[in-house]
C-alpha cells in the first residue's frame, strides 16, 4: 500500500477515537433524537443518484470508518448537549471533525461551538443530515460551511460540485435563517500546485467564490496561508496533504476569529 495512503488511513483511525472499534447492537447510541434514530439510519434505504445535490446518507463501509460508525456520529450531533446554546457551528468534513478541542475551546468558548464534522462527507451526504434534523432546534448566529474536498477526490466536477454547495446554502437558511454563514474556501490539496486535484479545488473556488456573493455569503480563503511560496505545501501544515496538522487549525482558527469580529462589527 503506498505510504501516503497508509499515512492518510492511519490520521483518520486517530480522529476516530473510540468510535474506530464496531458498535453492536447492544451498543445503539442516542435514538432519543424525534428526527432520526439508529435504526433509520442504519437501514436507510436512500432514493435517487449519488449526486452532489441528492441528499443521500452514508451506505457503504469504509476501512476508516463503517456505516454504523457514521450513524453513531450522525445521533451525537443530533444529541449534543451544547445545542442548546450554540451559537457558532462548524460544519463539513473530516477537516472538520478533527478540529483540536483545546483549541476550540480556546478561540471560539463565548460562542458555545458546535461541530458537525463527520469524515468522508459529501456534499450530498450533508444534505441528508439536514434533511434529517441536524439544523433543527439550534439558534445559530454564525455557521462555519466547508465541504467538496470529498466530492473532487470522488471525480465530481468543479461544476457539480458548486451546485451540491449552493444547495447547501440554500438548505441552511431553510433550517437557520437567522444565521450568518461564513463558506470557506475548500483548502488545497495534494502536495504540488500542478496536482490534478489541487487545479479542481482553484477551478471550484473560483466558482464558490462567485456563488457566494450571489447569496451574500461571506467567502473565506485561508488557502494561500496553508501553501509555502512555491504553492507546495507542507507536511507541517498538512501532514498528509489533506488534513491540517495543529499548526494549520491555528491559522484556520484565526482566520474565523477575524471574520467574527469583522461580523460582530457589521
Amino acid at each position: 500500500m503506498h505510504l501516503k495512503m497508509i499515512f492518510s488511513i492511519f490520521t483518520l483511525l486517530i480522529a476516530l477515537g473510540p468510535l474506530g472499534c464496531a458498535t453492536t447492537s447492544e451498543q445503539k447510541p442516542f435514538t432519543k433524537h424525534p428526527e432520526v434514530n439508529w435504526e433509520k439510519c442504519v437501514q436507510q434505504i436512500p432514493t435517487g443518484p449519488d449526486s452532489p445535490t441528492n441528499p443521500y446518507p452514508r451506505i457503504q463501509d469504509f476501512p476508516w470508518m463503517s456505516r454504523n460508525e457514521w450513524c453513531t456520529r450522525v445521533l451525537r450531533i443530533l444529541n449534543d448537549p451544547v445545542r442548546a446554546d450554540a451559537k457558532l457551528g462548524f460544519m463539513g468534513d473530516s477537516i472538520t471533525q478533527m478540529w483540536p478541542k483545546d483549541l476550540g475551546a480556546e478561540k471560539f468558548s463565548d460562542y458555545k461551538p458546535i461541530w458537525m464534522g463527520i469524515g468522508g462527507d459529501r456534499t450530498q451526504t450533508l444534505l441528508w443530515r439536514m434533511e434529517n434534523g441536524e439544523l433543527k432546534g439550534l439558534s445559530l448566529e454564525t455557521l462555519v460551511l466547508l465541504i467538496g474536498t470529498n466530492n473532487l477526490s470522488a471525480g465530481d466536477s468543479p461544476e457539480e460540485v458548486t451546485k451540491g454547495v449552493n444547495l447547501t446554502i440554500d438548505q441552511i437558511r431553510k433550517y437557520q435563517p437567522q444565521t450568518r454563514i461564513i463558506l470557506m474556501a475548500i483548502f488545497p490539496r495534494e502536495q504540488s500546485p500542478a496536482d490534478p486535484l489541487r487545479i479542481k479545488v482553484r477551478q471550484t473556488n473560483q466558482l464558490l467564490s462567485a456563488s457566494a456573493k450571489s447569496w451574500k455569503v461571506d467567502f473565506l480563503d485561508i488557502g494561500p496561508g496553508l501553501v509555502e511560496k512555491d504553492g507546495t505545501i507542507s507536511k507541517k501544515i498538512m501532514g498528509d496533504f489533506v488534513h491540517l496538522t495543529p499548526t494549520g487549525y491555528v491559522i484556520w482558527a484565526d482566520a474565523v476569529t477575524t471574520a467574527l469580529r469583522k461580523q460582530s462589527r457589521g
